[in-house]
């Protein structure tokens, strides 16, 4: 009887198995019950394996029968934060700083600054060094703003430079536009009235249409170095087309009610001026709008 007990009995004395049995049938890893919890603690320090193994049997899944399942099953767990897939913007989340804002401002501002102190004067004829020297100064003028502009577009932060260097070179070029086309299409419009005699009114609306055009162009460039969507860049073109038939509409009303030449001039260059702000911070509010904004890649 202690023959047969014995012949049944495993490495330990007493066992389960049979003579046929062995570890790795039992347990189907080759691992034995002796073993098994020195294999599953390898590689963690002592003072640990006591809190590890509290943990473990803490853990919810599905082969833990221990832990109830949560409300709507194994799958409704949540996802880990590392499994959550990144790249989505948050409007508003990216700013081009401080720096590039206050160089584009005052990069518009010197552009308006000659139509708004010096102009008047022009118009008045009281110093005529001024009215000789006033193209010179307006060229001046229009190359330091589109320097310190330039400046904005380098220092604009959360975006690429391929995007700067195209949002800057487009406002170059309409910079550069707004100072050579006026003073050659004043020299043209007045040869085409001494041989031809068209109205004022075609001046004026040729007039109209460039300046809209150049205020467009240069807040859809803004737009591309603040890495904007394209519909933000239609709304630049409608803002320069609304703004620029509103500032016209004022220019007449103050021409037929007969306000003074001077206070005209200057009400119509601060209203471009304010008005070209308004535009900025309007695409602004546009751009930190859910889908207003490309993430940024650079």
């Amino acid at each position: 009887m202690s023959d047969q007990r014995s012949e049944r009995s495993g490495p330990g004395g007493d066992s389960d198995w049979g003579p046929g049995d062995n570890a790795e049938a039992h347990f189907g890893l080759g691992i034995l019950p002796g073993q098994q919890e020195r294999v599953r603690n390898s590689g963690i320090p002592a003072h640990l394996r006591g809190v590890t193994a509290s943990q473990d049997a803490q853990v919810p899944s599905p082969g833990n029968p221990a832990v109830q399942a949560p409300i709507g099953g194994w799958n409704a767990m949540p996802t880990p934060p590392s499994a959550v897939v990144s790249g989505s913007s948050t409007p508003g989340s990216s700013t081009p700083g401080w720096p590039a804002r206050i160089l584009l401002w005052s990069g518009i501002l010197v552009a308006h600054l000659p139509g708004i102190v010096l102009l008047p004067l022009v118009i008045t004829g009281e110093r005529l060094v001024i009215l000789s020297a006033y193209p010179l100064i307006s060229v001046m003028a229009g190359v330091l703003s589109l320097l310190v502009v330039g400046g904005a577009f380098l220092l604009a932060r959360n975006t690429t430079w391929a995007k700067r260097l195209i949002g800057g070179g487009i406002y170059a070029v309409a910079g550069v536009l707004a100072l050579v086309v006026p003073p050659a299409l004043n020299r043209l419009m007045l040869m085409m009235m001494y041989d031809f005699g068209p109205g004022m009114w075609i001046h004026s609306l040729i007039f109209i249409v460039f300046s809209m055009g150049i205020t467009a162009a240069m807040l859809i460039a803004w737009n591309i170095a603040r890495n904007r969507r394209w519909w933000v860049h239609l709304m630049a073109a409608g803002l320069a087309i609304l703004f620029g038939t509103f500032s016209t509409t004022v220019q007449l009303l103050f021409n037929i009610s007969g306000v003074p030449p001077v206070l005209a001039t200057v009400s119509t260059q601060l209203l471009a001026l304010v008005l070209m702000y308004g535009s900025l911070i309007l695409l602004h509010a546009c751009g930190r709008m859910n889908g207003g904004s490309v993430p940024s890649e650079g």
